[in-house]
């Protein structure tokens, strides 16, 4: 895991609830982190595009608003592969991504109706 990787993994566990688990790599383990932003805009970017089917953190950056309460993410089908709630508002969440091939949507009801696209090959 990189440098960068391990600092943001940090500062959403000092500064964020949520999909804040099973962080830490094995050792000899390296995972990717994918940052998007949340902003006034939407998501930033809108879409992820892996190459691999490895698994990656998700690091998001609520750059605007009150913070995140809650998330969703839905397969193509739109059934709930994984959510959560959080009584309090969040600016940074990390999530590690391990979803079978196919195409996903990220959602932030209260914060955007856009969402941010995830495929898997």
């Amino acid at each position: 895991m990189t440098k960068l990787a391990w600092a943001l993994a940090l500062a959403s566990l000092m500064g964020a609830s949520g999909w804040c688990q099973d962080l830490a790599p094995k050792a000899g383990q390296t995972i990717e982190t994918v940052v998007v932003e949340l902003g006034p805009e939407g998501f930033y970017p809108q879409e992820i595009q892996r190459k691999s089917r490895e698994k990656f953190y998700l690091f998001l950056r609520v750059t605007h608003g009150q913070g995140l309460t809650a998330s969703r993410l839905e397969n193509a089908a739109g059934a709930v592969v994984k959510q959560t709630e959080s009584a309090r508002s969040i600016r940074r969440w990390t999530q590690l991504v391990e979803v079978t091939p196919g195409k996903y949507s990220l959602r932030a009801p209260g914060v955007t109706d856009r969402v941010l696209s995830i495929t898997i090959p």
